[in-house]
């Protein structure tokens, strides 16, 4: 029985170039890297400060929290909000970070969340602007006494 050779190895290369073009087409990634500038994010977050309201109700060791903030910075609208809690004594260590659905209600912007009396210490707000790397404003949170406080 003759086999063409030929024939044999042209079919395999030609499935062999297909395979590796297929795999390395499907594990193609985009990346993206922010520098954040702290100084400037405490700035940004100081001029902004008096723009935005914050309520908390306790109730039955839980708290209800209402974030007000500004549908714009900088001609940037909000994309994301992010509540964050982070370890005591351990900079930028975080515990956990959680996005937050943003409402908008005639043409005010706001935010809700719940969380129980003990996860309520070392907490901060991460509001960002725009897309990409775009404008972030950062505030720590104060439940009793109701104060935010640029982080």
């Amino acid at each position: 029985m003759a086999i063409n050779f030929k024939f044999h190895f042209r079919y395999t290369m030609k499935s062999m170039v297909f395979s590796l073009l297929a795999f390395f087409y499907s594990f193609s990634v985009y990346g993206d890297t922010c520098f954040s500038d702290e100084k400037a994010i405490k700035k940004l977050s100081k001029m902004y400060l008096d723009k935005i309201s914050f309520s908390a109700d306790f109730s039955e060791k839980e708290i209800d929290v209402i974030l007000k903030l500004p549908s714009q910075i900088n001609g940037a609208e909000l994309s994301s909000v992010f509540i964050v809690k982070s370890v005591p004594n351990i900079d930028d260590k975080t515990e956990f970070l959680f996005p937050l659905e943003i409402q908008k209600e005639g043409g005010k912007v706001h935010v809700w969340y719940m969380l129980s009396e003990s996860m309520s210490d070392h907490n901060f707000i991460q509001a960002s602007y725009g897309d990409g790397c775009g404008w972030l404003i950062e505030y720590e949170l104060n439940y009793e006494g109701e104060k935010l406080k640029p982080k």
